[in-house]
């Protein structure tokens, strides 16, 4: 589960409810945090964010290789044949290039609210579940100009655009068995039936209607046949 930009290993874990859902169902979930923008200072949501080399020219250093490393020192008891790798906003980014960059090494992707900012060539087709929210006011679903928390303006494409290079890439059409797509109506930048961490001021609506940990891993569970 990799976080947001500025979020951190706790907040993502507050927000999501990954650990929760991974105790009643017997899996692991690990939680790797990017490098803040100054290595030498602590991390600071506002300040200092911690973000992750998603191919935005957010983060600045080789994630995808960090990334290998985490999953080098997972302990041997791990099915290395179910690593599934899920993300929020700059951490859905990221989550995308790994799987391309990574495809052997990842069983299925679940991407929340983030763009694809490259050109994924993965070497085989990978299970995919995307999901945003309508309202949300830093992945618009028509794209165009967004100020960040940062207080940054930054271009935003159209999610369509996302969801067509991920589909090309994958070979298979956005809403197929392999490429579910979920847009959740009224809902903002905040991870679906999670901790409202952003608070609707700066995140848009907040609607309760989805809970994404959960549907996320009945997605992965149906790819592993696992009832």
């Amino acid at each position: 589960m990799l976080h947001g930009a500025g979020g951190s290993a706790d907040l993502a874990a507050m927000e999501t409810g990954w650990s929760r859902q991974a105790e009643t169902e017997g899996f692991a979930v690990v939680y790797p945090e990017g490098v803040a923008m100054r290595p030498d200072r602590p991390a600071k949501f506002l300040t200092i964010p911690q973000e992750w080399n998603d191919g935005s020219e957010r983060g600045r250093l080789e994630d995808v290789g960090f990334i290998d490393v985490v999953l080098d020192k997972l302990p041997a008891k791990i099915d290395r044949a179910r690593v599934c790798v899920t993300g929020f906003s700059n951490g859905a980014g990221m989550a995308i290039r790994y799987a391309a960059e990574r495809a052997e090494r990842i069983a299925a992707l679940a991407p929340v609210a983030g763009h694809c900012w490259i050109d994924p060539k993965p070497v085989r087709a990978i299970p995919t579940y995307y999901i945003v929210g309508d309202s949300d006011p830093l992945v618009p679903i028509a794209g165009g100009t967004v100020r960040t928390f940062w207080g940054k303006d930054e271009w935003r494409p159209a999610v369509a655009e996302t969801l067509q290079r991920w589909g090309n890439a994958i070979g298979q059409p956005p809403g197929s068995e392999l490429f579910h797509v979920k847009v959740i109506p009224h809902h903002g930048h905040h991870w679906p039936g999670g901790s409202v961490l952003l608070g609707e001021t700066l995140g848009g609506p907040a609607a309760h209607s989805v809970d994404a940990t959960a549907e996320i891993w009945q997605f992965f569970k149906d790819h592993f046949g696992v009832r």
